[in-house]
């Protein structure tokens, strides 16, 4: 507490927030996180239609999990999108580019308000 207030806080401090203020952080855990619309059916139907195999992991029989972090904003709309676990021979850049193409996301809720949400999104690349 002083390092924040100074001598002030020597004794201890008591910080309150406005719920306003609880809501404006980025959850990693809500009450219901974020979804593609029409849920897990609609995200396969998306993947089916628009994912490719990248040429390259094809030839060098490349496959794995490529895993892709995002935010979802009390709107549905996605941004800081990264690549978190990359197999390789461009599966992670297709991952995200697939979700990044995506239409707008159900937001997240906590506590019946609409709030901001980090989504890890796994995509399976599996040759037959």
């Amino acid at each position: 507490a002083t390092t924040k207030y100074g001598s002030e806080g020597q004794n201890g401090v008591i910080e309150m927030s406005t719920q306003e203020e609880a809501y404006e952080k980025i959850f990693t855990k809500a009450e219901k996180m974020p979804e593609f619309p029409g849920g897990q059916e609609g995200w396969l139907k998306h993947l089916m239609k628009n994912l490719r195999y990248p040429d390259a992991a094809i030839d060098k029989h490349v496959q794995g999990v490529a895993r892709v972090s995002f935010i979802v904003d009390e709107a549905g709309k996605m941004s800081d999108f990264s690549i978190v676990d990359n197999p390789g021979e461009g599966l992670g850049e297709e991952a995200l580019r697939v979700i990044k193409q995506g239409p707008d996301w159900v937001p997240a809720r906590q506590n019946g308000h609409k709030v901001k949400a980090r989504v890890y999104q796994t995509i399976t690349f599996k040759l037959d």
